[in-house]
């Protein structure tokens, strides 16, 4: 009897391995998935300060780029002008990114030479980022922001206005390392939500 008890205890030992082995095999596999997918979605701490740090000075020079040298602005003062803000676009761009702020960078310049108004201050606030995304040397980061111009213009009576409008702007970049571990913003797309106070002068 107890030969037979054995025998039929078997079965039932090797149904339960089975089982064992399943769960064994889920859990690898989950820890798997979460170490191929997760980490590429939430990023540490560590990976993405400097990508945070980049995204922060980028706005802000594309935000203060159209600041002018000064009042009344010399040939000089714009040759310096034109210097020091083609390395900060160099500094913190790349690609298509740092393109476009070369362009704007050029019409600004060209606004300053024929005297026409220019700003007073710039900044961004409220910055905020929504997510961080990394996958090898390039990452996407979406975020929201507040940007403010200040500057004066003048109404049909004569008067000097003082006007600081205000937006609150999306932003998706996409950024890519560079052969000295530095990474730069490579594309830029902002789309302002809602704005206040009056339009920039043009």
């Amino acid at each position: 009897m107890t030969l037979v008890s054995g025998r039929q205890s078997r079965p039932g030992r090797r149904a339960g391995n089975r089982a064992t082995l399943v769960v064994l095999l889920v859990v690898l596999l989950g820890a798997w998935l979460s170490h191929k997918y997760g980490g590429k979605n939430s990023p540490s701490p560590a990976a993405k300060d400097p990508i945070m740090s980049t995204v922060h000075t980028a706005l802000t020079v594309d935000q203060t780029l159209h600041l002018p040298a000064g009042p009344r602005p010399t040939a000089a003062d714009i040759d310096l002008q034109r210097a020091s803000s083609t390395a900060a676009i160099n500094s913190f761009f790349t690609g298509t990114a740092a393109a476009q702020e070369r362009a704007s960078l050029q019409q600004t310049l060209s606004k300053e030479a024929a005297l026409q108004p220019t700003i007073l201050s710039a900044g961004i606030e409220n910055l905020t980022f929504r997510s961080i995304t990394i996958k090898g040397n390039t990452a996407t980061v979406l975020c929201s922001l507040t940007t403010w111009t200040r500057y004066t213009v003048t109404d049909p009576a004569g008067n000097t206005v003082l006007t600081q409008p205000r937006a609150n702007v999306t932003a998706n970049l996409t950024l890519v390392k560079n052969t000295s571990g530095r990474w730069l913003v490579t594309t830029y797309k902002a789309e302002s939500a809602n704005a206040s106070g009056s339009a920039e002068p043009q």
